[in-house]
């Protein structure tokens, strides 16, 4: 928090106006990651790219290239989203936006890769 602080002065704000930017500073990176989750569970972008041809010429070759780990590993991910997805504080989130809680969970995933990649 002291560096947050400490980056709101270096601009210029006083201190009173640190509450504000701080709230204001939440309030942009929520509704970024809320609008790339709808986003991500109206169009499924890395799904959908995921069926194409590309998409399955790239997953070959990364099979090709790390073997047993690639699969591995993409198992483990699938496993882990429906392990979350069943999870009972996050279980009444899929219902409530009326989505399987593995949709639910890639959906999350997906917008986690888009952020990654802004």
């Amino acid at each position: 928090m002291e560096f947050f602080k400490n980056q709101v002065k270096s601009f210029g704000a006083k201190s009173k106006d640190i509450p504000e930017a701080i709230l204001l500073f939440n309030i942009g990176v929520w509704g970024i990651y809320g609008g790339l989750f709808a986003f991500c569970t109206r169009f499924q972008p890395v799904r959908t790219i995921g069926r194409t041809k590309a998409g399955e010429a790239g997953r070959r070759y990364l099979i090709n290239w790390l073997g047993n780990r690639f699969t591995a590993f993409e198992k483990y991910v699938m496993v882990g989203a429906e392990k979350f997805g069943k999870w009972g504080i996050v279980k009444p989130i899929p219902r409530i936006l009326n989505q399987a809680p593995k949709d639910f969970t890639l959906n999350l995933a997906e917008t986690a890769v888009r952020i990654l990649r802004l």
